[in-house]
């Protein structure tokens, strides 16, 4: 009898009403997994924190940019070593600057490194998959 508006609500609206019905079951669903996976997550936090093996982040960050300062320096000393050990002949300029492009290459990877220690990092890597 109402058909006519039935058509019209889902013109105007641009979905029918079980179309809503399943967005706020979807909406619901979304929001319950996400309680579930705090609720997981806190209790694998509290159980890490009884068996005393839950570290500190910024003692983790601390540690992650010594080691990195440390490779960082080792890794671009690497062209004039080897330029100064081997000589012009057997290393020559050309490939101690591509060797050096190399390092910077890696070290420009490196640099993503501190994106990674925020929390929920991997979730947003996956986002923008």
């Amino acid at each position: 009898m109402f058909a006519w508006l039935h058509r019209l609500l889902r013109e105007e609206v641009g979905r029918n009403v079980s179309d809503q019905a399943e967005t706020d079951e979807e909406i619901h669903l979304r929001k319950r997994n996400q309680i579930l996976d705090l609720k997981f997550k806190r209790e694998a936090m509290n159980l890490a924190f009884d068996r005393d093996q839950l570290v500190e982040q910024e003692l983790v960050l601390k540690q992650l940019t010594y080691l990195v300062i440390s490779m960082r320096q080792k890794l671009l000393a690497i062209p004039a070593k080897l330029y100064s050990r081997l000589g012009p002949e057997r290393f020559p300029r050309e490939t101690a600057q591509k060797c050096e492009r190399f390092i910077h290459e890696v070290l420009n990877e490196l640099a993503k490194l501190p994106e990674c220690a925020e929390p929920n990092w991997l979730d947003r890597l996956k986002e923008e998959k």
